[in-house]
């Protein structure tokens, strides 16, 4: 029997063609989450400001669509409240 591990990925017992043990596999699947992190690099600068740039538009666009549903919604409460005084 295979032991399970924790983490969602499959060890390499799992795998035909894997390293025993768990300690990955021929095609790149890492044994630990942390092995996952060697050999990665940092964002550059130009990546993180079109980053950082989407973000702040996709927050603009929600701000401005809240707006607008609430100024939609205060009229037709404000319509409704005219309309039942008579």
């Amino acid at each position: 029997m295979v032991p399970r591990t924790p983490f969602p990925f499959p060890s390499g017992n799992e795998i035909p063609g894997g390293k025993g043990g768990g300690q990955g596999v021929a095609g790149g699947i890492p044994a630990t989450p942390c092995e996952r992190q060697t050999g990665s690099r940092p964002i550059d600068a130009l990546t993180l400001t079109g980053i950082a740039l989407g973000l702040a538009m996709d927050a603009f666009a929600v701000a401005v669509a809240t707006g607008i549903a609430l100024v939609h919604r205060l009229a037709n409460t404000l319509a409704f409240e005219r309309r039942c005084r008579g």
